[in-house]
């Protein structure tokens, strides 16, 4: 984070004890603070700036036309302001109506005029500004028994003023002194009370934070004034100090694009940004942008998740991005203003000290909880509505959902709404929040909606971008935009868990009729939208599931004959009656369709489910394109019977030594190629495999024995060209996906050789974060924490580099004190140097060095204990394996040396010794039987 000014010579900060109202806050600046800007924009070539005693005479002349038009009644009236106006003009009036001791009700021009009325008839509010555009007339026009009071201009505010100050007013802490409405994520929008009391609350938000921002200037270009993120600058902006930018006055207002914002934001040399996640993740392709971001104090980001591309990206080159999450119903609930972004990343946050909440955990989610917040007498802090209590204090139900910091339980980052989740009629829930933003990516989509609740799997409705809008009916036009995204949602069903992959067929289009609705944020509109195509989702759900055959008897057993006669009557049966069809011909070139073929695939996956022939996560992990990868009835038919086979030997005892010639043959000599991340020693007998990572030298090599001396699955992974070396969390994923591909369900059987010890930890980590059974993790002659004892000092002038090369000593010193692999030495040693080698061992040092570096950039991170503690967190049992004359004999304290220091990290661990070296250990019968134990 930059430096800040912190305090301006030119502002006095009023007293916040609650012996001012916000009215008198008001004046009380225009008299303490005259010269202090409160505004400042950018035009004609220079910034223009308003300070207290010009804004407070503006105020007055809004609250004077207020009194004009509205007058006292016995109740406080409400007065709305429904207008396109610029931010400057905007909040003035805002604040005029406060200061004349009316409530403030400012309304979003997004809003229908149905919406309108339920906001002005649910609030009594009989009197509204509205400004001269048509598009607002209309609006206003179609509203019975309203006052419409035409919204005075930024020239008669500011320029043409000559209107008597209003008379001194101290409201009732509890008269309303402000209305928000909510975005309106159902039909019509909530309005939200606030009143003098929570209002001048606002006023301890910023000081509870570690910056003090009086003289920095936020950038309110991009915000909506009439929502809580708008009005609140002016709260900021009369209790500490803080100046607001904004786009120039102009009639109409200037539109809000990225670009706009961007450029307002560098003329006014805002140094600290605060807009929506749109904006950031637009500004993320322009490296210009970027550079601004990164000289800003803070780059804040709420009212909705970021996309984890944009905020990586963002962050990786310098912006100092953090989370300031909020509501409507209790403001900015999220620590304001740190003083730096958090060791555990942008998307952690903590909670505001002024905050009491109540964690609520969510079932079957580990450290996932909604949050409650209370009422808190303490700090005077209270959320502005109430929807339940905890003990007899009064509370509001967020319904939001959070993650707690695995290490840091005062550290959480948002997850989703509560009430977003879909959960299926398997009891399984799918995030849409990740899923609909990695499909959004894809240029031809403007919005995504999930839906499923209650389902057995889930779909996705999806609005088309401009420029590839079409009519939906048009079954042509319909299947070639289906195959046109499909990469993007195949991206989207990677990174998402089993239950939640979306199905070609379950991507419904929006109708050009039908567009989706939005709320002020920009945020969908998401019951209204699944109550709009209600009947387009549930026609698909029938077409879906009523494309089966369902009058033909399953096999009575699983065998190859009873398999093919079952397919071969309903590849029949959903052909017209005098089509003629082999076993052995190609089912689209006599009359498959698209349409049988989802029949068929349905009347296979229902049959196999409704018989307990499989799982149903196997079932879950078939391909969804399996019959046009098996286009006849006899490779149809060997494909199911594999499958059932497969599964029903799953965990089976294999009783056949004898190699039965259908292993693979393994050329652990050659270079690794592109592709070939997973090497398959041995395929077993469709028990889930031991899946072993490589150790520094990056190849299968070290596991060459295994085909032979192993009687079940064992995969090794490998380096490859098309692995990226650049961190170890982007390796962890790459090894996902390819994993994932190769072995869609669980359970897992981990195993990190020497250095990947501590990659195998965070792959077990990542696999049991997204949902995945880990089942058994090994560490083969090194932990964790050995590399903690490597760690340069603090003072070392490249701790990196020094890190690597003690690395790289370690390992030669491994290779010298194992006596199978000392001759070897010098060849490494010379690759190392550049000076020689053969190309497998220059190869292998190459590797050696980009994953030492890796290595140290992670150990090299303030948390690294924190993470090391968040070991022993892991659910797999977990057994290490200490070699004799292996990494026992690396320099380490002396109560580590026996078990490398897993009893300290990992107390739970079983330790096996074994005879041998760092390499020959790796044979011998206590590894081998022990990597198979349960399975053999």
């Amino acid at each position: 984070m930059k430096t800040s000014p912190g305090s301006s010579s030119t502002f006095t900060r009023p007293p916040l004890d609650g012996s001012l109202t916000y009215p008198e806050i008001f004046d009380y600046n225009a008299q303490h603070s005259p010269d202090h800007p409160v505004f400042q924009f950018f035009d004609q070539d220079h910034i223009h700036k308003l300070t207290w005693s010009e804004v407070t005479k503006a105020i007055h002349a809004a609250g004077r036309i207020v009194l004009e038009n509205v007058p006292r009644t016995d109740s406080t009236p409400v007065v709305g302001v429904l207008a396109n106006a610029d931010g400057i003009t905007f909040l003035t009036v805002v604040a005029g109506i406060i200061r004349a001791g009316y409530t403030a009700f400012p309304i979003s021009t997004r809003n229908s005029p149905a919406a309108v009325a339920h906001l002005l008839e649910s609030t009594g509010c009989k009197n509204l500004f509205v400004s001269a555009d048509p598009a607002m007339q209309e609006v206003a026009r179609m509203q019975d028994g309203i006052n419409t009071i035409p919204v005075p201009t930024f020239e008669d505010l500011y320029l043409k003023n000559d209107s008597e100050p209003l008379p001194h007013v101290r409201p009732d802490w509890e008269q309303l002194a402000l209305i928000i409405h909510s975005s309106g994520s159902t039909r019509f929008p909530t309005p939200i009370p606030y009143t003098h009391r929570f209002y001048t609350m606002h006023s301890i938000i910023l000081s509870c934070g570690d910056l003090n921002v009086c003289g920095h200037v936020i950038s309110a270009h991009g915000s909506a004034m009439y929502h809580v993120m708008g009005c609140w600058t002016i709260t900021a902006a009369a209790s500490d100090g803080v100046t607001i930018a904004v786009f120039p006055p102009e009639n109409p207002p200037i539109v809000p694009t990225p670009e706009r914002v961007m450029e307002g934001i560098i003329a006014t040399k805002c140094t600290i940004v605060f807009c929506v996640p749109h904006f950031y993740e637009a500004w993320a392709h322009d490296p210009a942008a970027v550079e601004a971001l990164t000289k800003s104090t803070i780059a804040g980001f709420g009212g909705g998740p970021l996309a984890k591309s944009a905020g990586d990206s963002l962050v990786a080159k310098g912006v100092p991005l953090c989370s300031l999450f909020g509501s409507t119903e209790t403001t900015f609930s999220a620590k304001m203003m740190p003083k730096e972004m958090p060791a555990e990343g942008w998307e952690w946050f903590e909670w505001a000290s002024y905050i009491e909440y109540v964690l609520v955990p969510v079932e079957g989610e580990e450290n996932m909880f909604h949050v409650v917040i209370k009422e808190n007498p303490k700090t005077g802090y209270s959320p502005a509505v109430f929807n339940t209590t905890i003990n007899g204090v009064r509370a509001y139900d967020t319904t939001d959902l959070f993650i707690r910091h695995p290490t840091n339980p005062k550290m959480f980052k948002c997850y989703g709404r509560h009430d977003d989740q879909i959960i299926h009629s398997t009891g399984e829930k799918t995030n849409p929040t990740p899923i609909e933003k990695t499909i959004t990516t894809d240029k031809r989509i403007a919005a995504a909606v999930m839906f499923g609740r209650s389902r057995f799997q889930p779909g996705v409705l999806v609005s088309p971008a401009p420029g590839y809008e079409f009519d939906p009916t048009n079954e042509k036009d319909l299947t070639d935009f289906r195959a046109s995204i499909w990469d993007t949602v195949s991206k989207a069903n990677e990174e998402a868990p089993q239950h939640s992959r979306i199905f070609k067929e379950m991507i419904i289009v929006t109708h050009p009729s039908k567009p989706f609705t939005f709320t002020s944020k920009g945020t969908l509109r998401r019951p209204a939208i699944l109550e709009a195509y209600s009947k387009e989702i549930e026609a698909a759900y029938e077409a879906v599931d009523n494309i089966s055959v369902s009058n033909i008897p399953a096999p009575q057993k699983w065998n190859i004959d009873e398999i093919k006669d079952w397919i071969r009557r309903v590849v029949r049966n959903l052909l017209r009656a005098d089509a003629q069809i082999s076993d052995t011909q190609d089912l689209f070139v006599v009359g498959v369709d698209s349409l049988i073929a989802i029949a068929i695939r349905n009347t296979i996956t229902s049959t196999l489910r409704k018989t307990h022939a499989i799982s149903t996560g196997a079932i879950r992990a078939l391909p969804q394109n399996f019959v046009f990868n098996n286009p006849s009835i006899s490779l149809l038919s060997a494909f199911v019977h594999d499958t059932v086979i497969s599964s029903q030997s799953n965990g089976t005892t294999e009783t056949e030594d004898e190699d039965d010639g259908s292993e693979p043959v393994i050329a652990f000599t050659k270079l690794p190629e592109p592709g070939e991340t997973i090497v398959k020693l041995r395929k077993g007998k469709g028990e889930p495999p031991l899946i072993v990572f490589h150790g520094g030298a990056g190849l299968a090599f070290d596991f060459r024995s295994y085909p032979e001396k192993f009687r079940t699955a064992v995969w090794a992974v490998q380096v490859t060209p098309d692995a990226p070396m650049t961190s170890l969390e982007n390796l962890v994923a790459f090894y996902r996906r390819k994993i994932k591909e190769e072995q869609p369900t669980g359970p897992y059987r981990f195993a990190g050789y020497s250095a990947s010890s501590i990659l195998a930890f965070l792959m077990a980590q990542e696999f049991e974060r997204r949902g995945d059974t880990v089942s058994q993790l090994a560490m083969l002659d090194l932990f964790p924490s050995i590399f903690l004892h490597q760690i340069p000092a603090v003072d070392c002038p490249n701790r990196r580099k020094e890190f690597v090369a003690t690395v790289i000593k370690i390992m030669l010193d491994l290779t010298v004190w194992d006596k199978s692999r000392k001759s070897s030495v010098d060849g490494l040693r010379s690759a190392f140097n550049g000076t020689g080698g053969s190309p497998l061992q220059r190869f292998t040092m190459d590797t050696a060095r980009k994953l030492s570096g890796l290595i140290g950039d992670f150990c090299l991170r303030p948390d690294i204990e924190q993470w090391m503690g968040s070991m022993k967190d892991v659910k797999a049992p977990v057994t290490v394996y200490v070699a004799e004359e292996g990494a026992r004999l690396i320099p380490l304290p002396r109560e580590e040396q026996e078990d490398l220091g897993a009893s300290h990290w990992v107390p739970e661990a079983r330790v096996v010794r074994v005879p041998g070296g760092h390499m020959d250990f790796l044979e011998h019968d206590l590894v081998v039987a022990g990597l198979q134990e349960g399975y053999l």
